[in-house]
């Protein structure tokens, strides 16, 4: 045994010298142990670091190299350390080493091993053969070694790093990101002609020459990470290749500047250093661009960059010599010839280099962005002037008037600055999670009423001598669930509401005591409570609240199992708990309205700029993963749900936020729009990833969602349509600074492919909605009101849908769900009783809460009820047992399972259950019936009862959660359909009211969040993603919904009149688009249509006849997009139905 631990301890120790040699000293090796080691811990860190924010993400990157260092010394010494700790070990026996203080064994060896190592060594540990000291002499010289090679490998990749620098800064630019090859080449053109150009391109080569064959050395070098932009690997070599294609095939033959002769040497350099990292990264040649013969070069160099005949290589090649040719002050050489055998010799330089620079930049994550200054204006090489800096008191920027020096204001020191930093932060984070404190006002109105009620009962009812404890407890869940009708409408309807709470509080006392204990009479009553509290919901939202109220008072009631005796206190109990949920309602703690709009509108601008976070991520990166997914798909759902939370806000029935219901009106819909929009960017964003766009591109198109961002964090301060209702005052914010006005005004180059374009117009169009939010006045908010006797013309299409839906089910979603609840709580009941003939109740609840309006919602929350009841449970319980007998305990953990449940109940169903479950233990062990079996029969009565619900929703009167989506989307797009028809009328001459275009605006609001709340179990379903998934579904969707909006907006913004196309094509737009719309609806009815209009051409001569304004190619741009969005939904629910594309049709010209 003792060989096999010596052999063991050679190997390692051979494996990891071999590794260090190799490693430090051999070229072109990067060693088995130290690359490998590197890669993966690159691996790693990037993969923590994608979750980091952009602000602390490039600190974290910067450790990348130092941690590589680090991790492969300490492998080397372990290896050094264990090898001969182990040859060590294999020779203690015998009298080999004379032992004092230590033992013989493995520790004592590499405790050894390690002090000859540091050359200290050691007295309690001494070798007695002379082959031992001598190897131990060995270890310790070996240590010396060691640390000599360690430098050399450390002074080595920081050589590197330094070639790297010097490469980098060698190109010059005035900008931040990615930058731009033939502006760093100005200075060296100063006349048109070059001068300097030649050591400049000497300098180029030298340093770039160190860098690559000191990497070929020490490999570790490449994952270095300087967290700047333009001091990076991606970087150089972009501007390298771009160098070198600009000056040797940018300008005709024999022009001055392609004759350097280190062009040749360098070219050669970036192919070399392109073979030697090829087998490292493995990228893949996808989307090979195909070398154009003379003819079809010809076509392509002379049409438009979008038309038939184009080809993005030729575009970016045109690009490039016009770009040289303003850089040498010289006209294009119109030589066809000498054109096309350039670009033979550039195409494939080309292509290559952008293949390396993308594998590059996609392994070590570079994530450019370009930010501007004002010279940039003219957009070099067909990039915009986009993103400029946010002003800052730092040096003037180039191009930028001096603003008018202001007074100095004196700064605050430190610990102020630290102090307001924190507030921000805490107003910012409590605004994102609890907008207007609403949820907390509702869980503190909650806790003190059933505090207060069960106070106040146990001081009424022990001065009558009577046992207070059971009334208390049923006094303040009673208030406990009273509190939550305070919240419910406006103004008085929410005081009648919760002064008639008293009603089905003392109607299920009566029940309790007239029913009596647990029978088959009891399990049909509560199914008949359970029926009757549902249905009547049908009669509008207070008489639901009712309902539910009855049947959870009702059940409680009978949990109590009471008797005639009490009668008169329960009855008490639960007049007291109402009157205190009353009084802490609506005296004490009420609700500000007008103070939760406006956070509500700060909290969706502010969930906003985090939506914007993984977008700017995805187009830098060019990468659209799984983990960009999740992250834009959870941010997307925050925002829809601060939306939705805004909308029910601003209803024009509340008048406590001082706007009349045309102005609340009005703010929806601008609310609406933002949404539309960020909906549209994220998808735009998605569209622009990928290896075809170039970096520098796609730097620029990112930096320009990061000023959006910035443009929206400026938004501090209450909109301005909460600070000044009645009358303008004083200065208006100004929310459009310098660069914003840029991105605002600036066109895109005609070079630019249409992904990108899309990108940019959709960051505009954010733009301009989130500031129509943010700073609309409430004078600019008044127009026509929202009148009901104001409606757009019928048309044949409109109430189809309904029509089906009748006839596909003959109840109401009401009634059917109300017998669902009645056959489910009595089934419960039932099977519950065959568990627990004490507990059956607890089966009853979950089979009550966890219908939902389709198959699909009740398998969520039943999967949620249980999750959150077994945790709760385990918990809950646990506690009870231990330390229930103590009240000090046992009290305030009851007001935090109160407080907490409450605060959940509207965000979260399985924290909500889990408290409520908590308090159920709570309450049971304060009333002494807790045991380990009730633990046991709570989890299992629990599952019964939720089991039980999904099989009745499955089974009886089901609603299949596909079934509801296509109903819901049939009625969407019957919406949207009367919206278009009633914009183009408008838009053709009609004169149609505003206000009734407004409605229906609202209306396609109300039925889109239907549709997205319908859809919400199919996109948690496997395939969500894929293709034809509801994912994509729903991104037409928002799509077909956009356009309506932006043709609604059209069609208010503008009076009726002529739109300057001849009214027969108007006409003829007007039905095709109406027509291809109700074969969608016919579609998702399950009854398709044969004739089908079609795709819209906009080839005909409809263009061509007619001077059309730029608004009147928004709406046809728009128009177009929404026939294309239902046509290809059409076709993804009729395969085969619809015929191609005619490929002349081209979009509309922006």
């Amino acid at each position: 045994m003792e060989a096999i631990w010596a052999t063991l301890g050679i190997a390692v120790l051979g494996i990891t010298l071999i590794d260090v040699f190799l490693t430090a000293l051999n070229y072109d090796e990067a060693g088995f142990i130290a690359g490998p080691l590197a890669a993966l811990q690159w691996r790693l860190l990037r993969a923590a670091t994608r979750r980091l924010s952009r602000r602390w993400r490039p600190a974290a990157l910067r450790q990348v190299t130092g941690l590589q260092i680090m991790s492969t010394v300490v492998a080397w010494i372990g290896g050094v350390i264990l090898g001969f700790g182990l040859i060590y070990y294999g020779n203690m026996r015998d009298d080999n080493f004379l032992y004092d203080g230590v033992h013989q064994g493995f520790y004592s060896a590499l405790y050894f091993s390690a002090a000859q190592l540091s050359t200290v060594g050691t007295s309690q540990l001494t070798p007695n053969t002379d082959w031992l000291r001598s190897l131990s002499i060995a270890q310790t010289i070996s240590g010396v070694v060691l640390v000599s090679l360690i430098l050399t490998f450390l002074l080595g990749i920081y050589d590197v790093i330094s070639s790297l620098q010097s490469l980098s800064s060698k190109f010059y630019s005035a900008e931040r990101g990615a930058g731009d090859p033939i502006s760093s080449l100005e200075p060296f053109f100063p006349l048109g002609q070059p001068t300097g150009l030649d050591s400049h391109l000497q300098a180029i080569s030298d340093s770039f020459a160190s860098y690559t064959e000191g990497l070929r050395l020490h490999h570790a070098a490449y994952y270095f990470q300087s967290g700047r932009d333009q001091f990076s690997l991606p970087y150089s070599l972009g501007m390298l290749s771009g160098v070198v294609a600009s000056l040797r095939w940018g300008g005709p033959t024999g022009q001055l500047a392609s004759l350097q002769p280190v062009l040749v040497p360098l070219t050669a350099q970036l192919d070399q250093f392109s073979e030697y990292i090829h087998p490292l990264l493995q990228w893949k040649s996808t989307d090979v661009p195909e070398l154009l013969d003379f003819d079809g070069f010809e076509r392509a160099w002379r049409a438009s960059p979008t038309g038939a005949d184009a080809d993005r290589w030729v575009t970016q090649f045109a690009q490039l010599n016009h770009d040289m040719a303003r850089l040498s002050r010289t006209s294009p050489v119109d030589d066809p010839q000498d054109t096309y055998d350039r670009y033979t010799a550039w195409l494939p330089f080309a292509y290559r280099m952008q293949g390396l620079t993308t594998a590059v930049s996609r392994d070590l994550d570079y994530q450019p962005i370009v930010v501007m200054t004002g010279r940039s204006a003219r957009g070099t090489s067909g990039a915009p002037p986009v993103v400029w800096e946010a002003p800052d008191p730092g040096p003037a920027q180039v191009g930028v008037t001096p603003a008018t020096p202001a007074r100095v204001v004196p700064r605050d020191s430190p610990v102020t600055r630290h102090w307001h930093g924190w507030r921000t932060f805490l107003r910012d984070r409590s605004a994102l999670i609890d907008p207007g404190f609403t949820r907390l006002v509702a869980a503190l109105r909650a806790l003190l009423s059933a505090v207060l009620a069960a106070t106040t009962l146990v001081l009424v009812l022990h001065g009558f001598d009577t046992d207070s404890t059971q009334a208390a407890i049923f006094g303040g869940i009673v208030a406990m669930l009273t509190s939550a009708a305070t919240g419910a409408g406006t103004g008085k309807g929410r005081r009648l509401t919760t002064a008639l709470a008293v009603g089905p509080v003392v109607l299920a006392v009566l029940l309790t005591i007239v029913v009596g204990g647990p029978s088959p009479l009891t399990a049909a009553s509560l199914a008949l409570v359970a029926l009757v509290g549902v249905w009547i919901g049908r009669y509008g939202l207070r008489w639901a609240i009712l309902g539910q109220l009855a049947f959870i008072a009702y059940y409680f009631a009978l949990l109590m199992h009471l008797q005639t005796g009490d009668l008169v206190a329960h009855i008490l109990a639960g007049v007291v708990g109402v009157a205190w949920a009353f009084l802490l309602g609506f005296v004490v703690l009420p609700d500000l309205p007008g103070r939760v709009a406006r956070d509500g509108v700060q909290a969706f601008e502010r969930r906003l700029v985090l939506a914007l976070d993984p977008l700017v991520d995805a187009v830098s990166w060019a990468r659209w993963d799984p983990d960009v997914t999740s992250r834009v798909q959870r941010d997307m759902l925050q925002l829809s749900r601060s939306g939705a939370f805004l909308g029910g806000q601003l209803t024009a029935n509340n008048t406590t936020l001082g706007l009349t219901p045309s102005q609340a009106g009005a703010l929806r819909l601008r609310v609406f729009d933002l949404e539309l929009a960020a909906v549209m960017l994220s998808d735009a964003a998605r569209a622009a990833t990928g290896e075809a766009m170039p970096i520098a591109l796609r730097a620029r198109l990112a930096g320009e969602i990061e000023l959006l961002q910035k443009h929206l964090r400026q938004f501090t301060k209450a909109p301005r349509w909460a600070q000044d209702r009645n009358h303008r005052t004083g200065s208006e914010p100004d929310l459009s600074a310098a660069p914003t006005e840029l991105l605002l005004s600036y066109a895109p180059p005609a070079g630019w492919p249409e992904p990108a374009r899309r990108l940019h117009r959709s960051t505009v169009d954010l733009l301009r909605a989130a500031d129509a939010l943010h700073s609309a006045h409430p004078l600019d908010l008044d127009g026509p009101g929202m009148d009901p006797t104001d409606v757009v013309p019928d048309h044949d299409h409109a109430g189809a849908a309904s029509t089906t839906a009748g006839a596909r089910a003959t109840l109401s979603p009401t009634s059917r769900r109300a017998i669902q609840a009645a056959v489910s709580t009595g089934l419960a009941l039932s099977l519950g009783s065959v568990a627990s003939t004490t507990h059956q109740y607890w089966a009853a609840m979950p089979a009550y809460q966890v219908l939902g309006g389709t198959d699909g919602e009740t398998f969520v929350k039943a999967t949620q009820r249980i999750i959150g009841t077994v945790v709760g449970a385990a918990i809950g319980f646990a506690v009870a047992i231990q330390w229930g007998s103590n009240h000090a305990v046992t009290l305030p953990l009851l007001a935090l399972c109160v407080f907490a449940s409450t605060y959940f109940r509207t965000v979260s169903s399985p924290l909500t259950t889990f408290w409520q479950t908590m308090l159920f233990a709570q309450l049971y062990e304060f009333l002494g019936k807790l045991s380990t079996v009730a633990v046991e029969v709570r989890i299992l009565e629990t599952v019964i009862g939720a089991v039980v619900a999904l099989v009745v929703a499955r089974l009886i009167l089901p609603v299949r959660t596909r079934t509801k989506l296509n109903d819901d989307l049939t009625a969407l797009v019957d919406e949207l359909a009367s919206a278009t028809s009633a914009s183009l009328h408008r838009l053709g001459g009609a004169d149609l009211p505003v206000g009734a275009l407004r409605s229906e605006g609202l209306a396609i609001d109300r039925q889109l969040r239907a549709v997205t709340t319908t859809a919400a179990p199919l996109r948690h379903a496997s395939g969500a993603l894929d293709i034809g998934g509801i994912e994509g579904e729903l991104t037409a969707v928002w799509a077909m919904v956009f356009a309506a909006r932006e043709l609604l907006r059209a069609a208010t913004g503008t009076e009726a009149g002529d739109p300057g196309i001849p009214a027969e094509k108007w006409a003829r737009l007007t039905a095709l688009t109406m027509g291809n719309l109700d074969a969608l609806a016919a579609a998702l009815r399950g009854d398709p249509q044969d004739d089908i209009p079609g795709w819209l051409d906009l080839t005909d001569d409809l263009l061509d006849d007619s001077p059309l304004t730029q608004e009147t190619r928004r709406v046809l741009g728009h128009l177009q997009k929404l026939n294309e969005t239902a046509l290809l939904l059409l076709d993804d629910l009729v395969p085969g139905g619809l015929a191609a594309p005619d490929p002349q049709s081209a979009p509309v010209p922006a």
